[in-house]
């Protein structure tokens, strides 16, 4: 027995971690290397010849296959097709990287060795696939454990995104079909301290979590990661490893049998990614890492698992890459135009890719584009599929849309009471947002508002919302399936008059304070506001319980000091170079942009924008600091013209649903 002491080195995962037993099985390899020795299929360089078997032994000369019929069979490796040859040489790095690593750490004392005799320098030593289990002592550093390979970067096929030209060729991804498990409150001793970092991802038919606990912390030699996972199906957690380096966890394959985490090196983010692969005793071995980022500034941001063994990843300078897991080569790659994130649809088939100008279909064996839904955002939207594999769901400001797979087309507009994008997922027919608001994609209205209080980690996966809660005296991991209450009913027993106020046909009224702009640009405003709100289908009228009030008004005082340096200006500690002119104070009060829609006197919708003094500006020729400033922040019409409205309004008391719980460690209020 092993113990998995959680206080020494500030971290813990579970009560039912903290003891396991230890079992290698000779006839299950689970080592590193264990991926290599599956069941594949070969051929010859002239595609003619082909054999499902396992690689048995390779150097880089010759292979020996271990065919079905049990016959063992040895193989020139110049007369393989080039992606066998591809994965033989993958093999032999991953075994190099493992013999050098276990020799550091005194793990395997017979690792390597030099050749004697009459045996030819030229030709290396053959490799036999490891067939020991790792990274399942607590007490065991498992950093050395896990092999480095290269992949092939060379011939990558470029990625090619238009979001100019309407298309669809998109059809449904593979819905997921999971069993019901029960709702669970599992009280985790996860000792986690305040600078400690905390994630988690869930995936699989018997809803398989991972959970790393690590520690960025260089100066005080305390880096560290803790992996432990936990099948809900049997509620038994078992420690994966613990590492001298901070691993974060960033995915999990849909069926669980593999999840990737990246080395933490600055900034919450890193370089070096990890897979790990589920094994024959249901626990998790590491595979192989590799650099998937390309260096300062450039880390990997986002990764996800594809089908046919692939990894898809998004740098810091928005470069969208597919690895190929059993090749080791990267299949394509192309440019993201500045987006960091995307969502995977079904087992792996697709890639939606949302930017500002609309959402992109990837697939993910070709890396060919075959759809775009041209959405205009001021903000890139979220984007999420639905677990039937029909819908892709999109959520931006004020608004969550569905879309059908199978031909693109819209199927539901949502209105939501959110200005700004944030996170967007489903749970059977419902979409979360933000982890807070659900919403009846059907029905098309919010039904309940949870408030998750100090969750370290949030995931959503088959239906159920997963909540990891960790702190200095531990903590707990809660799955429930939301809602938790049936609120069919309730909506149901609900008439679109009972729930809006304003909807297409609804009337409504326009009340105006300026404390700026000339009379003319006034009118404009108001003309712009009038025309949008008609456009939605209301109605105007002077006698509506409807008021859309539009203001613009002065707020607080500001003064700052402007520096000069090299032709341009900026308060202190904002100037480019050192100041080398004199100070220019300005004073100056702040402008407030506002439209507050108003039912029954009270609000129920509001957008709002402030400007204040400028960080820094640039003069024209002949024109001073205080000139520029007030250019600068010169009142303007555009707030009011380009602000967009929803078309549907809930009242004030449906805005959050029909009602709202709390989630805590304790479980769901």
């Amino acid at each position: 027995m092993i113990r998995f002491c959680f206080s020494v080195l500030l971290s813990a995962l579970f009560v039912a971690i903290a003891w396991f037993d230890v079992i290698a099985l000779a006839e299950a390899p689970s080592g590193p290397t264990a991926g290599f020795g599956k069941r594949r299929t070969w051929s010859d360089k002239s595609g003619k010849f082909k054999v499902d078997a396992k690689l048995a032994e390779a150097n880089s000369d010759s292979i020996q296959l271990l065919k079905d019929d049990g016959r063992e069979v040895k193989i020139p490796l110049a007369s393989m097709s080039e992606s066998d040859r591809m994965f033989v040489e993958s093999f032999l790095d991953a075994a190099a990287a493992m013999g050098d690593a276990n020799a550091e750490t005194e793990i395997n004392p017979f690792a390597g060795g030099e050749l004697k005799g009459n045996s030819n320098p030229k030709t290396p030593p053959t490799k036999r696939l490891e067939r020991s289990a790792t990274a399942e002592s607590d007490d065991q550093d498992s950093s050395g454990s896990i092999p480095v390979v290269k992949f092939q970067t060379s011939k990558g096929k470029p990625i090619a995104i238009n979001y100019d030209l309407p298309m669809w060729k998109g059809s449904q991804v593979s819905p997921f079909k999971l069993p019901e498990v029960a709702d669970e409150v599992i009280k985790l001793p996860i000792t986690k301290k305040f600078f400690d970092g905390v994630s988690m991802a869930v995936g699989g038919v018997n809803r398989t979590a991972v959970v790393s606990v690590y520690n960025v912390a260089k100066m005080q030699k305390e880096t560290f990661a803790r992996l432990g996972s936990l099948n809900l199906k049997d509620s038994e957690p078992t420690v994966i490893g613990s590492w001298e380096e901070p691993w974060k966890i960033y995915s999990m394959s849909a069926d669980a049998k593999q999840f990737a985490a990246v080395i933490v090196s600055t900034f919450d983010k890193g370089n070096e990614l990890a897979v790990f692969e589920s094994t024959s005793e249901g626990k998790y071995a590491p595979l192989f890492r590799f650099t998937a980022g390309g260096g300062d500034w450039d880390e990997v941001l986002w990764a996800g698992f594809l089908s046919t063994n692939r990894l898809a990843t998004i740098s810091q300078k928005s470069t969208l890459t597919i690895w190929d897991l059993e090749s080791k080569r990267v299949t394509h790659q192309g440019s993201t135009s500045g987006v960091h994130t995307a969502a995977i649809g079904g087992r792996g088939e697709l890639i939606a890719l949302p930017s500002n100008s609309g959402i992109a279909l990837i697939r993910g064996d070709d890396g060919k584009q075959v759809g775009l839904i041209p959405v205009k955002s001021s903000f890139p939207p979220s984007v999420a599929f639905s677990p039937s594999g029909e819908s892709l769901a999109v959520y931006t400001p004020f608004n969550v849309s569905i879309y059908r797979l199978t031909d693109g087309q819209l199927t539901q507009s949502i209105w939501v009471n959110e200005s700004s994008t944030g996170s967007i997922q489903w749970l059977g027919s419902y979409v979360l947002l933000n982890n807070k608001l659900l919403i009846d994609s059907e029905k098309g209205i919010p039904v309940w508002t949870y408030n998750i209080q100090n969750a370290q980690s949030t995931a959503v996966f088959g239906g159920q919302l997963f909540s990891l809660f960790a702190g200095e005296n531990g903590g707990a991991l809660i799955a429930y399936k939301l809602p938790h209450l049936d609120v069919d009913d309730l909506a149901k027993s609900k008439s679109a008059e009972e729930i809006y106020c304003i909807r297409p046909g609804s009337s409504f009224r326009v009340t105006s304070r300026w404390n700026g702009m000339s009379p003319d640009e006034q009118k404009a405003s108001e003309s712009a506001v009038v025309e949008q709100l008609v456009s939605l289908g209301w109605v105007q009228d002077s006698n509506s319980e409807n008021e859309v009030v539009i203001s613009l008004e002065q707020g607080d005082l500001q003064e700052v000091d402007y520096y000069s340096s090299d032709g341009r200006f900026g308060p202190i500690g904002f100037g480019f170079g050192r100041p080398s002119g004199p100070a220019t104070r300005i004073s100056e009060r702040s402008w407030k942009y506002s439209i507050v829609i108003k039912h029954q006197g009270k609000d129920v919708h509001q957008s709002a924008y402030t400007v204040g003094l400028p960080n820094g500006v640039q003069l024209k020729e002949g024109e001073t600091t205080v000139q520029a400033v007030q250019r600068l922040m010169k009142p303007s019409p555009s707030f009011f013209k380009n602000t967009r409205y929803p078309q549907k309004i809930l009242k004030p008391e449906f805005q959050g649903g029909f009602g709202k719980s709390t989630i805590t460690e304790k479980g769901i209020n």
